[in-house]
């Protein structure tokens, strides 16, 4: 199965799902710091920053694979108690 991450954080879910024997065909995340360890882990995935900014045929057109499965994370910044807790 081939999915393409959004709201990626730091690559951990998808680990996961390769682990479970997915491939990662791409990755959608806004955080610097987590495009810096996306790319170190998955070096060879396209990534795009903005989920706003991005329209599907753009990534269906620069990954050439089928999509099986689109995977969120869920931005839990402000409900996390690693972060401000909203």
């Amino acid at each position: 199965m081939r999915v393409l991450s959004l709201f990626s954080g730091g690559g951990l879910g998808d680990y996961g799902l390769e682990l479970a024997g997915m491939e990662i065909i791409g990755q959608v995340e806004i955080d610097d710091y987590c495009q810096k360890i996306l790319k170190l882990r998955w070096p060879n995935v396209e990534k795009w920053k903005d989920i706003r900014e991005v329209q599907i045929h753009e990534i269906i057109n620069k990954i050439h694979k089928q999509i099986d499965i689109i995977s969120g994370g869920f931005p839990c910044q402000d409900l996390s108690y690693a972060g401000k807790g909203a």
